[in-house]
């Protein structure tokens, strides 16, 4: 009995000293094959091609940007980059496609942001993506509406423009921003008697009526405003309807500036802000794994400080306002789509009332 127990004690030394051994290999990373080194972002991206849908024809403002921008973003990311137009439905057929593309960060669109929400908010038929879920990688150039009037006009100020009766904004489509703008303005401010007329081709065409004295208001960006005042139709703005002044016409105020807003009106002028939010913006399909989707934002990020993007986008969008980060980008969206139906419904309840 005695030699069996030291036989079973040495051989359970023996084998603790294995154990040991074997516990030790492994901590070193030795006797075990090599395990594969995660694939990065960066490496995923490097050598792929990424598709930048443009939702509007070649030779466009927005087409131009997004070339200039293609190139920039082989650089940083080192893909190859295809632009597509793929004009349609007003926005729909390109926005569509991308959120429906394979999630890997390899389709983006490259448009304006406002219409995005605004086809979902107002329910427009064809609409197959939902605005909240949209991976957004970034916006630049952001351009606000802004009230101007014609220069033959004897006001000087909103305070002045609050006695008017009977002014007559120019607007295109109904649902486009210088007709929205402009049921704000007249509901806000309570205008005596003033309407719009709408069906105009564009902002410049509105303001050639404003020459021929067809209409005295529009609400366009500061660029076509500016436009308007070089030409000798129009007034710099007299109020922005934002909630942050622009460069391009530092002096003018916002809205909130000039008039006390009910909550209700302030919410009304948010959703308004953004759905006619004239800033270029890329975006991605939802479910894009989490690296591929910080990869691509710091990649937007990084193009947005590059001197020669900066250089040959600014001959498109002055004065340069900056960019928007995508995941400030994608807060803001879901609160935007957050907002109750009916102070959506609102909006369109306004405007009816002044359009003529």
């Amino acid at each position: 009995m005695k030699g069996l127990t030291r036989t079973h004690g040495r051989y359970s030394l023996v084998l603790a000293v294995a154990l040991s051994l074997v516990v030790a290999c492994g901590q070193l990373g030795l006797g075990s094959a090599p395990q594969p080194k995660a694939e990065s972002a960066a490496d995923f991206f490097k050598g792929k091609t990424i598709s930048l849908v443009v939702p509007y024809g070649a030779g466009s403002t927005t087409d131009s940007g997004a070339r200039i921008f293609a190139s920039s973003l082989e650089e940083v990311t080192g893909s190859s980059v295809v632009v597509t137009n793929k004009a349609g439905g007003g926005g729909l057929d390109a926005w569509n496609s991308v959120y429906a593309a394979k999630p890997d960060g390899l389709s983006l669109v490259f448009g304006v942001t406002g219409p995005v929400p605004m086809f979902q908010m107002f329910e427009e038929p064809g609409v197959r993506y939902d605005t909240a879920k949209i991976t957004w990688i970034g916006s630049f150039a952001w351009q606000p509406s802004a009230l101007s009037i014609a220069a033959a006009l004897p006001y000087k100020s909103m305070d002045d423009l609050r006695k008017s009766e009977g002014l007559i904004f120019g607007g295109s489509g109904k649902r486009a921003g210088p007709v929205l703008g402009a049921g704000l303005i007249i509901e806000f401010f309570e205008l005596k008697g003033a309407k719009i007329v709408h069906g105009y081709a564009s902002p410049a065409e509105i303001q050639l009526a404003m020459g021929r004295g067809e209409v005295q208001a529009l609400i366009s960006t500061p660029g076509s405003v500016r436009d308007g005042v070089t030409k000798g139709f129009a007034k710099p703005p007299f109020v922005i309807l934002d909630f942050k002044r622009t460069d391009a016409f530092p002096d003018a105020p916002t809205l909130p500036e000039v008039l006390k807003l009910s909550s209700e009106q302030e919410r009304i002028l948010r959703v308004f802000a953004s759905i006619v939010d004239q800033s270029r913006v890329v975006f991605a399909t939802p479910g894009i794994p989490e690296d591929r989707v910080v990869f691509l934002r710091e990649s937007f990020d990084k193009i947005m400080e590059k001197p020669d993007f900066l250089q040959q986008i600014q001959k498109f969008y002055t004065p340069w306002t900056g960019a928007t980060k995508g995941k400030d980008l994608g807060v803001e969206m879901q609160k935007i789509m957050a907002v109750p139906k009916q102070e959506i419904t609102k909006i369109d309840e306004i405007v009816n009332r002044y359009v003529k």
